[in-house]
């Protein structure tokens, strides 16, 4: 390669980059939060000093649990630029993984990244599927620049960021076995090129083994939400086709679809195979109402440099056909790709909103009863009230949820609870509110911290008008 293409190609790994920093700098303007999710991911490394075996839960992540940690630290604004770095990895190396891939245009690669919606929406947030989407670039790019045992490691990795890791785990395990990995001069690289997808896990369980003297671990931490029974709602098997409109515009879905059947063999058959695969899974999970599937079209973000791939090796191959279309020049054709799918893009993947109604009261809420007595202990099942105070008890990282009568009984005296009709569920196991007086609970008159507990305008959020936090205490 020339220089002057490979310093196009990087320019366009800059471009993308900016549009990261000025969508992570508009969610900072707006205080924009889509999710409870990624205020509990800042929550779980913001308190890794006083509860170390954060660093090793389950649901928390480990390692975008220790990546946040420096930036929880200075606050939930700081920590949404992970976010950022992580595309940028994810940007560069896909890239990379288009030139080993023989891709005739990679820079198309690059591009098609920030042509995908929920890819745009995320970033500004605290999540895993980004950081996730960093890892699977530097594993595609090392499995197609053959250096196959880096691959492996990489590959073991994964399931430390998110648990799509397992089922891509299975994927590259099985390529391996079939023989898939192969050296420059042809030679089958079969177990020693995936004998380090097991790594990262057995690292995992044992380092949480050594740290708290329990051998399961891992296995007595596993989140409740996450087994064979739990259920956050079903769908149809429609939504394996419905998920890839909200994954794509719809003007690159045929681009993409050439780019699936393009790479039915060959060297990116496993960029195919594993998006397949992951979409397949999802699609049995959501249908079942298993395993706590949400049916989130954000599950494929993780994948996105694999769709950015196949969506440039469709690119090739329908620029292989017409000679007339051949002669455009690459960067008026990069140009046309890009500004024809984000023209479609999803309007709520650009827009920046403030956070919701329920996050802003609940982080004022927060905030006055750390003023008024930082010693106190607040429980909530909410992660919003923690924005606003700063200490999140240890007891509430093991299950957000749980106030169950035992786990309200074992609350201590001057220990606060925070009621709300939107996580605290009295439905299940929890104390209605009603019932706390019998566990020593009396109401905190929370007008006295001089706190607007209103949710104010909630024309875009009419089921929170009626949203009105209660506060109790426990005094006996």
């Amino acid at each position: 390669m020339n220089g002057s293409a490979a310093a196009s190609e990087r320019r366009w790994v800059v471009a993308a980059t900016g549009v990261a920093i000025l969508l992570c700098a508009a969610s900072i303007a707006a205080g924009s939060i889509r999710e409870a999710d990624e205020v509990l991911h800042h929550l779980y490394a913001r308190e890794v000093p006083s509860v170390p075996m954060n660093l090793l839960h389950v649901w928390g992540r480990p390692l975008v649990t220790a990546a946040l940690v420096p930036l929880s630290s200075f606050g939930f604004d700081v920590a949404r630029w992970l976010s950022v770095v992580a595309f940028a990895v994810a940007a560069v190396f896909t890239l990379r993984a288009a030139r080993a891939a023989g891709i005739r245009h990679p820079a198309v690669a690059t591009a098609a990244l920030v042509t995908q919606p929920v890819v745009v929406s995320l970033l500004g947030g605290v999540w895993t599927e980004l950081p996730f989407a960093a890892l699977i670039a530097v594993w595609a790019a090392a499995r197609l620049e053959r250096r196959h045992a880096l691959a492996g490691w990489i590959c073991g990795l994964l399931p430390l960021v998110r648990p799509e890791g397992f089922l891509v785990g299975a994927v590259d395990l099985a390529f391996g076995v079939a023989g898939a990995w192969r050296t420059e001069d042809g030679v089958r690289r079969r177990l020693r090129s995936v004998h380090g997808i097991f790594g990262g896990t057995a690292a995992w369980a044992v380092v949480a083994a050594l740290a708290s003297g329990d051998p399961l671990w891992l296995v007595h931490h596993w989140p409740h939400d996450w087994a064979p029974a739990s259920s956050w709602g079903r769908g149809d098997w429609w939504w394996m086709v419905a998920v890839v409109r909200k994954l794509l515009p719809w003007t690159l879905i045929p681009v993409f679809v050439v780019g699936l059947w393009a790479n039915r063999r060959g060297r990116m058959s496993f960029a195919a195979a594993t998006f397949l695969f992951v979409l397949g899974v999802h699609g049995v999970l959501w249908a079942t109402g298993s395993f706590g599937s949400a049916g989130y079209a954000r599950y494929f973000v993780g994948l996105s440099p694999l769709i950015a791939l196949l969506l440039a090796s469709g690119w090739d191959a329908l620029l292989a056909t017409p000679t007339s279309v051949r002669r455009v020049r690459l960067p008026v054709v990069a140009f046309v790709l890009l500004a024809a799918a984000t023209a479609w893009l999803d309007g709520h993947a650009w827009e920046r909103r403030p956070p919701p109604a329920d996050a802003r009261v609940l982080a004022r809420l927060g905030a006055a009863l750390a003023a008024h007595d930082p010693a106190a202990e607040v429980h909530a099942a909410h992660p919003f009230l923690y924005l606003g105070h700063p200490r999140t008890p240890s007891v509430r990282f093991e299950d957000m949820g749980d106030f169950s009568p035992q786990a309200v009984a074992a609350l201590p005296i001057g220990a606060r609870i925070v009621t709300e009709d939107r996580l605290y569920d009295p439905s299940t196991r929890n104390v209605k509110a009603d019932d706390l007086a019998k566990a020593g609970f009396e109401p905190f008159d929370a007008t006295s911290l001089g706190v607007d507990l209103s949710p104010g305008d909630t024309a875009r959020e009419p089921w929170l008008a009626g949203f009105r936090p209660r506060v109790w205490i426990k005094r006996r």
